[in-house]
């Protein structure tokens, strides 16, 4: 409740009356009221999506000057003072040269048909997804399993469960082993040119897999030992990635249908609630 009060004459004075609850933090929020303003700091940085999507509307010469206009480059004056560096526009053209040299971009640096559809993926790894499209390595009839290969893509965190392959499905472990032959070469070219690749951890196929065939909440972490939190965010940003492949309808029609059918598997209570 707020308020403002004072005599005739003089300013008023405001007030602001804050009753407690169980998970309020008054303390912080008093803290939160008279903190001063963050700075804004430009986030921006290039990876193959955003190269990607850059490349579908225009030229690098158009992509050299809105980096120039950017907040990014503006603040860059205060980093070159602290000696830190960043060059967004050398960054973008080693993005494009390793994009080139995978048959993304061709030489008049115009997205290749392979390039075209591969932007349509607003992903973390879009390359590793669309190598795995174009060498037909996903599952196109079995929605749990397209769900369980998916996922890896989407963990970036270090945690590490070991699991026995000899307890899992014979059929997760061999659609597993068809994406790491699959993805492996064009992985380690990544790595020689200098890109971050994040490994594919396993348990996260067998989380969703199980997920996916109806197996209990509880049953599942308990398993693998993860929080309901870490399992809830597998699930929704595999949902998400299996969207945008649900998205190529135009140029991979079973693979899309099967996972349209494999993110609503997956979305039910307790992560998404109808």
């Amino acid at each position: 409740m707020t308020g403002r009060a004072g005599r005739r004459g003089q300013d008023n004075i405001g007030f602001m009356l804050t009753i407690p609850q169980k998970y309020m933090d008054i303390l912080h929020v008093r803290d939160l009221c008279f903190m001063k303003p963050e700075k804004i700091v430009s986030r921006i940085r290039n990876d193959f999506s955003m190269t990607l999507n850059l490349l579908l509307s225009h030229t690098p010469e158009d992509i050299r000057d809105i980096f120039e206009r950017s907040l990014a480059n503006y603040q860059q004056k205060e980093r070159m003072k602290k000696k830190i560096r960043t060059d967004l526009w050398k960054d973008f053209q080693r993005h494009l040269n390793f994009l080139k040299a995978e048959g993304f971009v061709n030489g008049n640096n115009r997205l290749t048909e392979k390039g075209m559809w591969t932007s349509q993926l607003r992903l973390d790894q879009p390359l590793l997804i669309a190598e795995c499209l174009t060498n037909d390595a996903f599952p196109k009839r079995n929605e749990a399993l397209l769900a369980a290969v998916v996922a890896p893509f989407v963990y970036d965190r270090d945690t590490n469960i070991v699991l026995k392959r000899g307890e899992q499905s014979k059929k997760l472990l061999a659609a597993c082993d068809k994406i790491i032959s699959t993805v492996t070469p064009i992985s380690q070219r990544m790595k020689d040119a200098g890109f971050d690749v994040n490994p594919l951890p396993f348990w996260a196929s067998v989380a969703i897999y199980r997920w996916a065939g109806n197996v209990d909440w509880a049953r599942i972490t308990n398993k693998l030992k993860i929080a309901d939190g870490d399992l809830a965010m597998l699930i929704s940003r595999t949902a998400d990635n299996l969207r945008q492949i649900a998205s190529l309808k135009d140029t991979h029609p079973d693979v899309a249908q099967c996972a349209a059918a494999a993110r609503k598997a997956i979305l039910r209570e307790p992560v998404i609630f109808e």
